[in-house]
């Protein structure tokens, strides 16, 4: 499991690339990749086209933030989940909190 991110400061997208089981382990890093970005207006695209398994500390990662995109006034978005994660996501409700991309 690993976290890749990328910053287009023109386009104002932080990309957050989660490889493999999104669960705790995983905590401290996912922050980390987005903590230090305040752009205001930036949308926050996590690409989940690689994760194989989502806990219920994946689902809280990413409402903090979607809650740190808010505070700045951007978005979250969520990129290309599996046929698992997407039913994860929507049993959580996730869909109509985040913009989901199939």
């Amino acid at each position: 499991m690993s976290i890749k991110s990328n910053y287009d400061d023109k386009a104002k997208v932080f990309n957050i690339v989660i490889n493999g089981r999104f669960n705790i382990e995983l905590q401290k890093a996912f922050k980390q990749a987005y903590v230090d970005i305040n752009d205001k207006n930036i949308t926050f695209r996590v690409n989940l086209e690689f994760v194989d398994y989502m806990d219920s500390s994946a689902l809280g990662m990413l409402n903090l933030l979607r809650q740190h995109a808010d505070n700045a006034g951007g978005k979250t978005v969520l990129v290309k989940p599996k046929d698992l994660v997407l039913r994860i996501l929507k049993l959580a409700h996730f869909d109509t909190l985040f913009q989901i991309e199939l």
